[in-house]
C-alpha cells in the first residue's frame, strides 16, 4: 500500500478520527473528561465502513492523473485565480478587509447582513479553493506555490485559517500522489508542516492581540490546561485543543443522548427531515428553504467545534457516526458518476482534502466548498467536449 493512501478519501478520514480519539486519551484540560470504554467501542466500531469500502472497492478502481497530451489545463488556475481575487475585491469593498477592522473578527462576522458581499465572497472562496485544486494536479511547482501563496494571504486578510489550512491539504495530498518521496522530500514536507502550524498560532494569537483580549499562554488558557498540559508549548497546545476538543463534544453529544431524552429518540419523519437539512443539503438552501438545522451540543462554548458526525448523533445517538460515514461514501459515489473519468482524480483529491476535516465539522454542507465540487464536473465535461472536437480533427486530417 503506497503512503499516499492514508491521505486519500477513505483512510484519511479512518486516519485523522483515530488520531483525534488517541490525543483525547491525554487529559491536558479541566474541560474534559476521558471518554469511556464503551463509547470507544461504538466510536471505532461506528469507522469500520471507511475500511471495509477500501479493501472491497477503492484498492481495485484506478484513479490515477490524466496524461493524455490534449488535456491541457495548467493555464486554468490563472482563469480562476483572476476571478477570485476580482469577487474578493467586490467584497471588500461592500464591506471592509476584516484584517483592517477594529474588532479583529473574520469575514462571516461581518457578512451577515449584505446578501451581495456574502455572495461575493461565496465565489470567491470557490474560485480561490478550485485554482488551488487545478494548479496542484496540472501545473508547474511555481504556479502552485502562487496559488498556495494568494490563499495564504487571502486568509491573513480574511482572519481566517481555514482557507489557508484547505489549500495546504489540497496541495500536500497531491504531492504526495504524484512524486516519489525520499528521505530529503519528507524532511521538507515535515518542515513545511512546522511552518504551517506556526503560522496558524501566530494568525489565531493576532486575531486575539487586535480583539483586545490576548493573554499569555493564552491556548492554555481558553483550553483550561491542566498542569500535564503545560508540557506543550502555545503552538502545540493550539494542535491538541483544536483536534481532541471536537473529538470530546463528539463523545458529549454520545452522552447526552444516552442520558437525556433526545427530540430525536423515536426517529420519525420530522427528525429524518432535520437530518438531511442539516447534515446533506448545502446550507444556502437548508436556510432559503427555512428548514429546521440540529444544534449539537458543547462542554464548552467557545470550543465550539465537534467534528462532522455530531449532528448526526443529536439525532440517532450512537448510530449516528455509523449512518453519516455510510453517507459520506454514497456521496462519493454519487458524484463520481457524474464526473468525467478524465477529473476523477481531481475529485477524489478535493473530496479527500474537504473530508479530512471531518475532524472538525461538515464542510460538504458549506456552500463555498460544494461549489468547488461543481466547477470539476463541469470543467472535467467541458474539457472531454474540446478533446473529442480535438481528435475528430485529427482524424479528418488523417483522412484527407
Amino acid at each position: 500500500m503506497k503512503l499516499s493512501q492514508f491521505l486519500l478519501f477513505p483512510l484519511n478520514v479512518l486516519f485523522i478520527m483515530l488520531f483525534g480519539l488517541v490525543l483525547a486519551l491525554f487529559k491536558f484540560s479541566d474541560f474534559y473528561e476521558i471518554p469511556d470504554s464503551w463509547n470507544i467501542v461504538i466510536y471505532i466500531m461506528s469507522l469500520t465502513p471507511l475500511m471495509i469500502y477500501y479493501q472491497f472497492y477503492i484498492r481495485r478502481k484506478n484513479f490515477y492523473i490524466a496524461i493524455d497530451e490534449n488535456i491541457k489545463l495548467s493555464k486554468l488556475y490563472k482563469l480562476l485565480l483572476t476571478l477570485s481575487v476580482g469577487f474578493f475585491s467586490l467584497s471588500f469593498f461592500k464591506v471592509g478587509i476584516p484584517i483592517f477592522s477594529p474588532s479583529g473578527r473574520d469575514i462571516d462576522t461581518i457578512l451577515i447582513d449584505d446578501k451581495f458581499a456574502s455572495i461575493c465572497n461565496i465565489l470567491a472562496y470557490s474560485l480561490m479553493i478550485a485554482a488551488v485544486t487545478f494548479a496542484a494536479t496540472f501545473s508547474s511547482k511555481k504556479s502552485i506555490l502562487l496559488c498556495f501563496c494568494l490563499s495564504v494571504l487571502f486568509s491573513i486578510l480574511l482572519l481566517s485559517r481555514q482557507l489557508a489550512m484547505v489549500s495546504f491539504v489540497i496541495v500536500l495530498i497531491t504531492y504526495f500522489c504524484k512524486n516519489t518521496l525520499n528521505i530529503s522530500k519528507v524532511i521538507y514536507i515535515l518542515s513545511f508542516m512546522v511552518f504551517i502550524g506556526f503560522f496558524f498560532s501566530f494568525l489565531g494569537n493576532y486575531r486575539q492581540q487586535i480583539h483586545g483580549d490576548y493573554v499569555a499562554d493564552y491556548a492554555h488558557l481558553i483550553g483550561n490546561s491542566t498542569r500535564e498540559g503545560f508540557i506543550l508549548n502555545d503552538t502545540l497546545y493550539w494542535l491538541w485543543l483544536y483536534i481532541a476538543s471536537p473529538i470530546y463534544n463528539l463523545f458529549y453529544n454520545l452522552d447526552v443522548f444516552k442520558y437525556v431524552n433526545s427530540p430525536c429518540f423515536n426517529v420519525d419523519f420530522e427528525c429524518v427531515g432535520s437530518f438531511l437539512s442539516s447534515e446533506v443539503l448545502p446550507l444556502t438552501i437548508s436556510k432559503a428553504l427555512n428548514l429546521t438545522l440540529i444544534e449539537e451540543k458543547l462542554v464548552v462554548g467557545h470550543l465550539n467545534v465537534s467534528t462532522a458526525y455530531a449532528k448526526a448523533v443529536v439525532i440517532f445517538g450512537s448510530y449516528g457516526i455509523f449512518l453519516h460515514v455510510i453517507l459520506q461514501i454514497i456521496f462519493f459515489q454519487f458524484i463520481n458518476l457524474f464526473c468525467h473519468p478524465s477529473m476523477k482524480f481531481v475529485l477524489r483529491i478535493y473530496y479527500s482534502a474537504i473530508i479530512f476535516f471531518s475532524i472538525f465539522s461538515n464542510l460538504f454542507i458549506a456552500p463555498h466548498f460544494f461549489f468547488v465540487m461543481i466547477i470539476i464536473l463541469i470543467v472535467g465535461w467541458l474539457n472531454s467536449g474540446r478533446i473529442n472536437n480535438l481528435r475528430r480533427n485529427k482524424e479528418s486530417r488523417l483522412v484527407k
